[in-house]
């Protein structure tokens, strides 16, 4: 019952998409809406393909988590996103279908859709990144910075960037989270 009420959740937001695109005054938006349409419809009950659907579906998991808690949460997040949608992000990229361009814009547009929470409820977003592997190596990869970089540039109070510090990290992440 829980999974077809998050179909139909999903299945509602690609709805508004079609018929906003329906509407939509400018031919670039409605493109985008009819994109966001057909994303919301092969995860309403299909695996992320992309990148692209990958931090879709994190965020209506995310929300949807939030939905169920309705205030009684008060600092939690969608994890770890630099290590679950890692295989998303090379595949995209050694694909050439995600340039860094539309990587930028989907992570500043998470960033941003963080900070559209309000309620006593909604008080922090937690995003961690970097640290330990199962095998205990250092988790720290490409994703990992590019969300440090995300948080620099939309310089919004959510989401916090929470570091999973340890003392086999790498150097270079450690001297980018703390410059």
């Amino acid at each position: 019952l829980s999974r077809e009420a998050f179909q139909h959740l999903i299945r509602r937001y690609a709805d508004l998409a079609r018929e906003m695109a329906g509407s939509a005054e400018e031919s670039w938006w409605a493109e985008e809406l009819r994109a966001i349409a057909a994303i919301c419809d092969q995860i309403a009950s299909e695996p992320a393909r992309t990148f692209r659907e990958a931090i879709q579906l994190m965020w209506f998991l995310y929300l949807a988590v939030c939905l169920e808690a309705s205030e009684s949460h008060h600092c939690f997040g969608p994890g770890r996103p630099d290590q679950y949608l890692y295989p998303y992000y090379v595949r995209d990229r050694e694909a050439g279908l995600l340039d860094d361009a539309t990587l930028e814009a989907l992570l500043d547009q998470l960033f941003i859709k963080c900070n559209e929470f309000e309620g006593r409820g909604m008080s922090a977003i937690i995003l961690v990144l970097g640290g330990r592997k199962p095998d205990g190596s250092d988790a720290t990869n490409e994703l990992s910075y590019r969300f440090l970089d995300a948080c620099g540039r939309v310089r919004m109070y959510f989401p916090g960037c929470d570091v999973s510090w340890h003392r086999g990290m790498d150097a270079e992440f450690l001297r980018c989270c703390v410059a």
